[in-house]
């Protein structure tokens, strides 16, 4: 045959082979076969599966036997949408209160003000939002999960990527960008070159725009082997500053990576270094909680760790650990204030100045709320103080799930928006998800001016870029 002929069936071959893949090691794999497993879900969801890949063969021998059709002349293997059983009595439709109306619901401390920076009211998009960056101009990006817990087998992938404007500088989104789609449970991306990296498990991916229309025209595989036994135990992903990828894994996750210098392996709860230049990748250090969640580094390059028991650890007192050897739980805990999934380093021109390179962490189950907390490093290890909750609610619809400090000095909260949490309690396909809602907020304090215009860093050259180190 043909070069171009081949070309097409390896097409065919190659979409096969990652269906097969998936049912191999499909994502949240402990809940179908898992020593969490239930036979309901997996007797639902895995023959969609296998389904698949048959469709897919189907593909590859009709290419085969037909020498005038061309890949992209079959459709995308799918299937009709899955009955999901309904729990009469127990649906909490309805029960998300509309935005400004939630708004009502959040408690704000005294000397600081909240207001809503978007929401699915005037972005559809923006559902069920998890990780949050600034980008260097200016923008906030927002990784979205309506998935959650994961794609149904043979649906189309609902996850995205969003770009949120804010133009005139009001403190509102004006405009909305969807950079990329059809992502199945990501959790997390940073900035790299001219586009970002995602954590798409079992992947990271390198995503660029290239003609300017603030969409991905360009995708690269960086890194595979990322375990998806268990979905949300990957945790988020972040930049250190020498430019390497700080990932993670969870508890039940058994994950392998072959890299050009190597295969490195993981058990439980690890935490990896990866240079995206290199495509080195090595353990940084293991521990015995279940799952690691935000990392955030302070102007001095210590790194805190968000672990899902509500635990902020001071990498300081981590040791390095080979593979098989953990270090003891709960050894350098800095902040315990509930379970939750995000933190990050106070650094605003905004907030208060005794604050400053402190902490902000959120918690999301049991209780809701974000606080900000000094962190003091004179007895080596960083000891939390003077914990103030600037905004918390009793409503069980609020889940800040992450925060981001923005050019202007605020502080944006990323609000998941669903009235259950945690896929261990609750069925995958229970009814009571939530996956059409998703708000971000914002928190100012009165006491200091935002900041209303501010550097360039895109386009910035060594110079400019080494002058923004005394920014505030």
């Amino acid at each position: 045959p043909e070069p171009a002929r081949l070309q097409q069936v390896a097409r065919a071959v190659s979409q096969k082979a990652s269906h097969v893949a998936t049912l191999v090691r499909p994502v949240n794999a402990v809940v179908y076969f898992g020593v969490r497993g239930r036979p309901n879900e997996y007797e639902a969801e895995m023959p969609r599966y296998h389904e698949l890949v048959r469709k897919a063969e189907a593909v590859v021998h009709a290419l085969a036997a037909d020498a005038g059709k061309a890949f992209s002349d079959f459709p995308v293997p799918s299937l009709p949408p899955m009955e999901t059983p309904g729990r009469k009595g127990q649906s909490r439709e309805g029960l998300i209160l509309p935005a400004t109306e939630q708004e009502k619901t959040i408690k704000v401390a005294a000397g600081y003000k909240l207001n809503l920076f978007a929401s699915e009211e005037q972005f559809p998009d923006l559902r069920n939002p998890v990780q949050i960056a600034f980008g260097p101009r200016g923008r906030l990006w927002v990784v979205t999960m309506p998935s959650f817990p994961h794609t149904i087998p043979g649906e189309k992938p609902a996850d995205k990527i969003l770009i949120l404007e804010d133009i005139d500088r009001d403190g509102a989104a004006d405009r909305q960008t969807v950079f990329a789609d059809g992502l199945n449970v990501p959790d997390g991306l940073v900035f790299h070159r001219d586009g970002i990296i995602v954590s798409a498990q079992p992947r990271l991916v390198y995503m660029s725009d290239t003609d300017g229309d603030d969409r991905a025209d360009h995708q690269q595989e960086l890194l595979r082997g990322i375990d998806v036994t268990d979905a949300h135990h990957g945790g988020m992903i972040a930049m250190d500053p020498m430019g390497d990828v700080m990932l993670c894994d969870g508890v039940f996750h058994r994950s392998q990576f072959e890299t050009p210098t190597g295969v490195v392996r993981g058990v439980d709860a690890t935490t990896y270094r990866f240079d995206p230049e290199t495509g080195q990748l090595g353990s940084e250090y293991q521990t015995l909680t279940p799952n690691p969640w935000k990392i955030t580094f302070d102007r001095w390059g210590n790194l805190f760790h968000m672990y899902g028991d509500g635990f902020v650890q001071d990498s300081q007192a981590i040791p390095w650990t080979p593979l098989g050897l953990y270090h003891p739980f709960r050894r350098a805990v800095s902040i315990a204030y509930g379970k939750g999934s995000g933190a990050t380093v106070i650094s605003s021109p905004n907030f208060p100045d005794n604050y400053q390179q402190g902490m902000a962490s959120a918690t999301l189950l049991g209780n809701h709320f974000v606080a900000i907390s000094k962190l003091d490093p004179a007895r080596g290890l960083h000891a939390a103080s003077a914990r103030l909750d600037v905004i918390s609610s009793k409503n069980a619809a609020f889940r800040p799930v992450d925060m981001a400090f923005g050019f202007d000095g605020a502080m944006y909260v990323s609000d998941f928006c669903s009235t259950i949490i945690g896929h261990a309690q609750h069925p995958m396909r229970d009814p009571r998800w939530d996956h059409r809602h998703g708000r971000i907020w914002r928190v100012t304090h009165t006491g200091k001016p935002l900041v209303t215009e501010w550097p360039e860093v895109a386009g910035a050259g060594p110079g400019e870029l080494l002058a923004l180190l005394s920014y505030p």
